[in-house]
């Protein structure tokens, strides 16, 4: 039970502290608004299928707005210097990670159901068409994204130069992450089911788990650096 509170009460400390420093959220949504104007001009809708090209559109947003608020996640600690602090609490270093990863992960579904909306609307897609499958995706493909930033945000947050590390090393380790979901996004899109996409649903599943589980080993050694 004290894992538990002791999970609930990083995790809303943060969702708290986001809430307030709405500044956070008002420049990821403007910067995800600047990628897709860029996609909305580049592409011409005439001569090019949504299904072949959305998938990326809806993922590069995702994912270039998303490291905005992964790599944001320790900013506070960074800044009052209070990593020391974490590894000193008595409570878990397992608990401390879930807490952030639940926050993100928050963050990056809050974004998301303000995102591809937009992208759907103003790339006239009928995304509802596809609702259950592509809420599925997103979840899953968040989940990863989530789990693998919030690790890595914590070890670039001990560097001067963090917020530049960061997108260095999430986005290598995640290419499998990023090819299941643009394929299985693609397929939907298309008209496919889940069952035509469940090679890369696995893939996605696999890839959550293992992130998940390392990190959860990883992160006592990451605090004990700091």
């Amino acid at each position: 039970m004290n894992y538990l509170r002791a999970v609930a009460t990083i995790a809303g400390k943060d969702l708290r502290v986001e809430m307030r420093q709405r500044e956070n959220l008002t420049l990821m949504l403007f910067f995800a608004c600047v990628i897709l104007l860029i996609f909305y001009f580049a592409l011409d809708l005439g001569e090019v299928r949504f299904e072949t090209v959305g998938s990326g559109v809806i993922w590069v947003s995702i994912h270039f707005t998303g490291s905005l608020a992964l790599s944001h996640s320790f900013r506070q600690e960074r800044e009052q210097d209070s990593l020391r602090g974490l590894r000193l609490a008595p409570v878990d270093a397992g608990s401390i990670y879930l807490g952030k990863f639940l926050a993100n992960s928050a963050v990056l579904f809050l974004l998301e159901a303000v995102l591809v909306p937009l992208i759907g609307f103003a790339l006239n897609v009928p995304l509802a068409a596809a609702a259950g499958p592509l809420v599925l995706l997103l979840v899953l493909h968040t989940v990863g994204f989530s789990a693998l930033g919030t690790l890595f945000a914590a070890i670039s947050a001990q560097t001067r130069r963090g917020e530049t590390l960061f997108p260095l090393l999430v986005f290598p380790v995640e290419i499998p992450l990023i090819i299941s979901a643009v394929r299985s996004t693609t397929a939907i899109l298309g008209g496919g089911t889940l069952g035509d996409v469940a090679r890369w649903v696995q893939l996605a599943i696999a890839f959550d788990l293992v992130i998940l589980a390392a990190a959860m080993i990883l992160f006592d050694h990451v605090l004990e650096e700091s």
